[in-house]
């Protein structure tokens, strides 16, 4: 796997919770603060902002952005970082507004993925689904099973008819998307759960671990098996090494916020 952050980072409980944020910077931070302390500008603070983010430390990158669209009021680039970093600190309904703003506005980047997210983070499950399917028809194979995991889950807690499911197929291009895909094996009952558990149980990697895991306990809540499935979301939170994943996003969400945001 690339490196996605920083080793100097922050962790959930600072940027999805309301601990105290980590406030130690990194080399690229420093050199990027100097940078804004020598010329307060549009690409300096854009800068500083993007080494916040690669630090995990999403708070002060979206005070950061607030200050570049200070400079540059309805900048579309950067309400799309400030966008998805309200969603990734669970401020869903600014995440949102901001998101709504940029489809409407002509950003060229299709969100509809980004949107159900929203939706579903807030518990808005029917509008989420929408969204996902709008999503489904304008992607890959690897995005589309993003999309049916998603969407499934959603219509279990509204109470409609996964429709998106029976679009799932064996063999499908999933590139990095194993966890939604073996998630989707299960729903379609081409994985038994037993095997789906050995698979959980062997996953080394913390950010599959928590889309297999999250998966698993939308089915365990379908099945209305309530003591096992609040089992497995507080094992989801144990395993944090990857927490900016949007399963680990969602599970923290249902444990700490009812499925609502902040």
């Amino acid at each position: 796997m690339k490196k996605y952050f920083s080793d100097i980072h922050a962790l959930p409980s600072s940027q999805l919770g309301d601990e105290k944020d980590l406030t130690i910077d990194d080399e690229n931070t420093t050199l990027a603060l100097n940078a804004v302390d020598s010329k307060r500008s549009y690409e300096n603070l854009f800068q500083l902002a993007n080494c916040y983010v690669k630090q995990l430390r999403y708070k002060r990158a979206l005070e950061t952005i607030n200050e570049v669209l200070e400079i540059k009021p309805n900048d579309l680039k950067a309400l799309r970082v400030r966008a998805i970093r309200h969603l990734t600190t669970l401020q869903v309904a600014k995440a949102l507004d901001d998101f709504t703003y940029l489809d409407n506005n002509g950003f060229s980047e299709d969100l509809s993925y980004q949107l159900g997210l929203s939706y579903f983070y807030l518990s808005r499950y029917e509008e989420a689904l929408v969204y996902f399917e709008k999503c489904f028809t304008l992607s890959t194979d690897e995005m589309k099973v993003a999309c049916i995991y998603w969407h499934t889950i959603a219509a279990w807690r509204c109470g409609r008819s996964p429709s998106l499911l029976k679009e799932f197929k064996i063999g499908m291009d999933i590139g990095h998307h194993v966890g939604y895909d073996a998630a989707l094996k299960l729903y379609t009952g081409v994985l038994s759960e037993d095997v789906y558990l050995m698979l959980l149980a062997e996953e080394p990697s913390d950010l599959e671990y928590s889309i297999f895991s999250y998966g698993y306990y939308a089915y365990l809540e379908k099945e209305k098996r309530a003591a096992e499935k609040d089992s497995v979301l507080n094992d989801i939170l144990s395993r944090d090494s990857f927490w900016i994943s949007f399963a680990y996003i969602a599970a923290y969400n249902d444990k700490f916020y009812s499925g609502r945001g902040r």
